[in-house]
């Protein structure tokens, strides 16, 4: 029969419409005529015939009865499987209920409803409303749900044995996901995480044991910080510190960050440590101190070895050392040559590097003096960057600026010139020295200073000027050169040379720091300090004031008059106390009352 609201075709035996849920009567269905009657009389001009293997013709039953017949079985499969889910949703209170089925088979595949029971009132409406989505409310939906759900759905309405309307949604989805509620899921999960981490712990302990490694919680619980000694000490002459920590006599103290055992006696266990072995694999050491952690266990007399205290000190990190020889300063005014010499002394074996390229090569094996020619321009400082990288020290780095004025004229003189000059050439006198150097062609020369014998013939071709140079006092003298030409700033050159006399006409000329000589110097002094006058002292060295430059107190008188004199040490020979010599030297001034001489020569002495 046909629905009133829908439209639909349903079976006679239908009570309720299978897709409204509407209920029919006989009345409302059209009884004067069956539906299959109804449809075929819309249908007069089909015929239905079958024909068979044997070319028999048969007229087949109408499609319609078919079709009605298959929505009917259809209902009626749903209507079992909806209370098969029923069974099992009962079932699952069971504790295999959700892995098993009736015959005790692990579930393979599992679909997933929703049901929407509506009560057969609530079903008349309108079929415009019927056709359109409803969405139910809590008080009349009863659901199913499961956790982590995420299955598609399929929409399926019925209408129940006892006359309830079921609207269904079918979902599909694995058993595993579908069957297992959340609460346990989070169990299970976290079960699975605790057994993992205690496999894992287990094997620690394992390898332990057979490594022989301290667990970590034993632990030797003490304030080991105040009780351990820390002192410092030389090690194969290099800074280092005794470490004594308190211990059981005969027990064992193992250093885990050096490797290094000891054993107590006297109640501490004693390591003399040289500082460098903290930090010698550590790459650009720059910091001066070096933080030291230090991790001791203990080894008792059964082999049970437990962790201390952790300790820590500091140790300072030496700079690599450079010693300047010459100059023994950083600055330094060069206004006369485009090479100046540098000496420096390191520590043999030493990485040195000067502007950025290695002269490690240059380094002596015997003191570690290394002597660099250093290029020096007119552009007023030239800095000079010396590095210097010593094993067990932190990298030194030392800056010398020569100060080179800056030129509108150039004027050099020869590097061959010396700094120091005592004579002895053929055909000149002690206190003259030959002097050459370039300038700008055609460039006006005069020489400020005493000299002699100025030759500028190649003056205009080539620049190139030569002189004697007169010294008029021992000891420092000024060399003073001028250049000029139209249109450019006048340059001066100055450049200083240290002159003394050579030995044979200096002690020559030497008075006898005697009694007599002795009280004169005293009572004369501006006139022999302006003279200059040498002497020649001896005596024995009583004590050395400094070291750079040296200066000592020697003794010249008797062992009843005393004549003490200070001597500045200006020679070749290094002085030491109880040392008996014989001293040449000229006069500078006095101190405390006695007469102050600049030594120049130093020779033994046998009274």
């Amino acid at each position: 029969m046909k629905c009133p609201h829908c439209g639909t075709w349903n079976r006679d035996s239908l009570p309720r419409c299978f897709r409204c849920g509407t209920v029919l009567t006989a009345d409302d269905a059209h009884p004067d005529k069956s539906w299959k009657e109804e449809l075929r009389d819309s249908r007069p001009d089909r015929i239905y015939f079958d024909v068979d293997e044997n070319g028999n013709i048969e007229q087949s039953p109408d499609q319609g009865d078919t079709l009605a017949q298959e929505m009917e079985s259809l209902r009626d499969r749903r209507l079992r499987g909806y209370e098969e889910q029923r069974r099992l949703r009962e079932a699952e209170t069971q504790p295999y209920a959700r892995l098993t089925n009736r015959t005790g088979r692990r579930r393979q595949n599992t679909t997933r409803r929703r049901y929407i029971m509506t009560d057969p009132e609530e079903a008349q409406m309108e079929p415009a409303a019927q056709n359109r989505p409803r969405a139910a409310s809590s008080a009349d939906v009863q659901t199913i749900d499961y956790d982590d759900y995420h299955g598609d759905q399929i929409d399926v309405q019925g209408v129940l044995a006892d006359g309830r309307y079921i609207h269904s949604i079918y979902q599909d989805d694995t058993p595993s996901r579908m069957l297992r509620p959340q609460r346990k899921a989070k169990l299970g999960k976290l079960i699975r995480s605790l057994a993992v981490l205690l496999l894992l712990a287990g094997a620690g302990l394992t390898g332990c044991y057979f490594l022989k490694l301290p667990p970590f919680f034993m632990e030797e619980h003490s304030n080991l910080q105040d009780n351990v000694i820390i002192t410092t000490s030389i090690y194969d002459d290099l800074p280092a510190h005794i470490i004594k920590i308190p211990a059981e006599d005969g027990s064992k103290i193992h250093i885990k960050e050096l490797h290094m055992p000891g054993i107590a006696s006297g109640g501490y266990v004693t390591f003399e440590i040289p500082d460098y072995k903290w930090y010698e694999d550590v790459e650009d050491l720059t910091e001066p101190v070096f933080h030291v952690t230090m991790t001791p266990y203990l080894e008792t007399a059964n082999g049970e070895r437990r962790r201390m205290d952790i300790l820590h000190f500091d140790v300072d990190v030496p700079l690599s050392p450079i010693t300047l020889v010459s100059p023994d300063v950083t600055y330094v005014e060069v206004n006369s040559r485009p090479k100046y010499q540098i000496q420096f002394r390191v520590e043999r074996g030493s990485t040195v590097t000067i502007n950025g390229e290695n002269y490690s090569d240059l380094v002596s094996s015997q003191d570690g003096l290394i002597s660099y020619n250093a290029t020096v321009q007119p552009i007023g400082n030239n800095d000079i960057v010396i590095e210097c990288q010593t094993k067990y020290y932190r990298k030194n780095t030392l800056v010398m600026t020569l100060f080179r004025e800056k030129q509108d004229i150039l004027l050099e003189l020869d590097s061959n010139i010396s700094e120091s000059w005592n004579g002895g050439v053929a055909g000149q006198m002690d206190n003259e020295m030959s002097v050459s150097g370039t300038t700008l062609n055609k460039a006006t020369i005069r020489v400020l200073s005493d000299h002699k014998d100025l030759d500028t013939s190649q003056l205009i071709a080539t620049g190139k000027f030569s002189f004697t140079a007169i010294f008029n006092k021992i000891g420092m003298n000024t060399i003073s050169i001028e250049a000029s030409y139209p249109g450019k700033t006048t340059t001066v050159v100055n450049f200083d040379v240290y002159h003394v006399p050579s030995a044979r006409n200096y002690t020559s000329a030497a008075w006898p720091m005697d009694a007599y000589n002795y009280t004169q110097f005293l009572d004369t002094l501006n006139t022999r300090v302006k003279n200059m006058t040498i002497y020649v002292c001896k005596g024995t060295i009583t004590e050395i004031l400094s070291d750079s430059p040296q200066r000592a107190l020697m003794e010249t008188g008797t062992e009843t008059v005393s004549r003490m004199v200070l001597l500045d040490n200006m020679s070749k020979e290094t002085w030491h106390v109880g040392d008996t010599l014989r001293i040449y030297g000229d006069a500078f001034g006095s101190y405390n009352g006695c007469p102050w001489l600049v030594g120049r020569y130093t020779y033994t002495y046998k009274p």
